[in-house]
């Protein structure tokens, strides 16, 4: 109002004057017209910043998934039924001892056979996986987002394993927005598989059969590696609950320990150095007092005075038949105890 009133006493003094006001420098409407002319830019760089933001965001979102696909392939490679997140896994679960040795594994060997050793395309499902090494890949590529393709592939160069994820999308980001235009909507990244356990486990048996060869190579005895072993012990008769017991002690090297719970004294056939506890059952006519048992072991469990509990069934002598109840079984399974049937 004051803006308006100015130019009236402005115009009113040029009437007098006799000069006639010029409306080119009249500045009515100039915010108006200012806004119209700023207003469209703002609006287009506002939204080309937010599309550029959201294809940088597809592009990591992209490479995220090829990186974690990649390190959970490689931290579970050493057991297909291990959670690649979490690392969970049964107890009683394994690929083997020798699953190292199939061919997906050493398929590479020495080079002799190219670079790449196992390779699959995805998107693709679990039944479409022909051997281990393919199981252990596609376990592994769960959380990759189904509309991105692309392949995971295991390398084995003897000294350097590693899974490689290389993963795209189709009609993400344009190519204009890429560092490289060839590889637009492509990720890819690798992780190196490390086994300490079995790199520990290789060391000790090089370490020992070098030890063995020397002594007998040095002593003129080397035609006895070529000799069948002799038996260093009978063959073990378990005829009882006692000798199922003591057999067990001396299969995991452990010792006979009692423990206090809440119900009782808990008596242990083997504690192990692991602190898993290993129970021998030879004949189980007593419910009751296996079901107390099996509360028991729960209690232990739950309180961390053991880490695992094993009930190892052994067979009766002369028949080979298992005294083991259905109802017995179930709530064994049910209460996370281990069953091994010898």
């Amino acid at each position: 109002m004051r803006k308006k009133r100015n130019r009236k006493v402005r115009f009113k003094l040029l009437r007098q004057c006799g000069r006639k006001p010029n409306r080119l420098s009249d500045e009515t409407g100039s915010v108006t017209v200012e806004t119209a002319m700023v207003f469209p830019i703002i609006m287009l760089i506002t939204i080309a910043v937010l599309f550029f933001c959201l294809f940088l965001f597809h592009g990591t979102s992209l490479d995220f998934s090829a990186e974690t696909a990649a390190e959970r392939a490689a931290f579970a490679w050493d057991n297909s039924s291990k959670d690649p997140e979490t690392g969970e896994y049964p107890v009683t679960s394994s690929d083997g001892l020798y699953w190292r040795l199939s061919g997906s594994e050493w398929s590479s060997f020495f080079g002799l056979f190219g670079a790449s050793g196992l390779k699959i395309t995805l998107p693709a499902t679990e039944d479409s996986a022909k051997n281990l090494s393919e199981r252990k890949l596609l376990h592994a590529a769960t959380d990759i987002p189904a509309e991105a393709g692309g392949t995971l592939e295991y390398r084995n160069r003897i000294a350097e394993r590693y899974v490689v994820a290389a993963l795209h999308r189709d009609n993400q980001t344009p190519e204009l927005f890429s560092i490289h235009p060839n590889e637009a909507n492509r990720e890819s990244a690798g992780s190196y598989i490390v086994e300490p356990v079995e790199f520990l486990r290789n060391v000790d048996l090089v370490t020992e059969y070098a030890a063995r060869l020397k002594e007998y190579f040095s002593s003129g005895g080397s035609t006895d590696i070529f000799k069948e072993p002799k038996a260093e012990r009978p063959p073990v008769v378990i005829n009882s609950e006692a000798s199922a017991a003591a057999y067990l002690r001396d299969l995991v090297g452990g010792k006979q320990t009692d423990m206090q719970t809440s119900l009782g004294k808990r008596k242990l056939d083997a504690l192990d150095a692991d602190g898993i506890a290993h129970e021998a059952k030879y004949t189980l006519r007593n419910d009751a007092q296996s079901m107390e048992e099996i509360q028991k072991d729960v209690e232990l469990i739950r309180t961390g005075a053991i880490k695992v509990s094993v009930w190892h069934i052994f067979p009766i002598k002369g028949t080979g038949k298992y005294e083991l109840s259905a109802k017995l079984k179930a709530a064994l399974e049910a209460n996370g105890i281990v069953i091994v049937m010898h």
